[in-house]
């Protein structure tokens, strides 16, 4: 029988140590979303330069043995833009990660827990154990739970730390942050009102 797992812990108050990055925040910065104007642009631009010089702490992916990429979300993030071909600010942001993924000066990679068997055509599992369990939450896309778990995961592993998952305007994140706080998620929404809310940031 497998030994209980730690109690989830409420994000430490203060600033936090560590960044997760939405994938939206990297097809805004590369003008992939239509919906976005100049201002979501160079705020998701200059967001993602930030990470790059250390300026947020450490970047945060999960740690997934079974993905192309040993993570779910840098493969994601490969499957979105074109970090080896491309010159947009997205393109640059996933190059130095892959350049730097094992780097943990820079990069930490956290542990999650797939829930259950079920997974998508790609292999990614579509729920974590470290996702709050809140009815709430619920509908929460499940592309986007690896992001949560991630959060919740770095909790577990530095109680005295946080994280804040960083978001463009998704409306998926806004609808759930009342319950995601509950949870002690932090989340941060760069250009909320620079995106029309027709077409929250695109959907990875």
């Amino acid at each position: 029988m497998a030994p209980p797992r730690p109690p989830r812990r409420r994000a430490a108050s203060g600033k936090p140590n560590a960044v997760i990055i939405d994938t939206n925040i990297i097809l805004v910065a590369n003008g992939q979303n239509e919906d976005a104007n100049f201002d979501a642009i160079d705020r998701c631009s200059r967001e993602l330069e930030a990470v790059q010089k250390g300026r947020h702490g450490l970047l945060l992916l999960d740690d997934a043995p079974d993905s192309p990429d040993a993570s779910w979300i840098l493969t994601e993030y490969q499957n979105k833009s074109q970090p080896w071909s491309g010159q947009f600010p997205g393109d640059l942001f996933v190059r130095w990660i892959l350049e730097n993924q094992f780097n943990d000066a820079v990069i930490l990679s956290i542990p999650i827990t797939p829930q259950g068997d079920e997974r998508k055509t790609s292999g990614e599992p579509v729920d974590y154990e470290e996702f709050p369990r809140d009815p709430a939450l619920q509908n929460f896309d499940l592309s986007d739970r690896k992001f949560v778990a991630v959060a919740c995961g770095y909790q577990i592993l530095e109680p005295d730390k946080s994280a804040v998952i960083v978001e463009a305007s998704d409306s998926d994140f806004r609808i759930a942050r009342p319950a995601l706080k509950k949870a002690g998620v932090q989340l941060r929404f760069l250009c909320p009102n620079s995106i029309k809310r027709k077409g929250d940031a695109s959907r990875a």
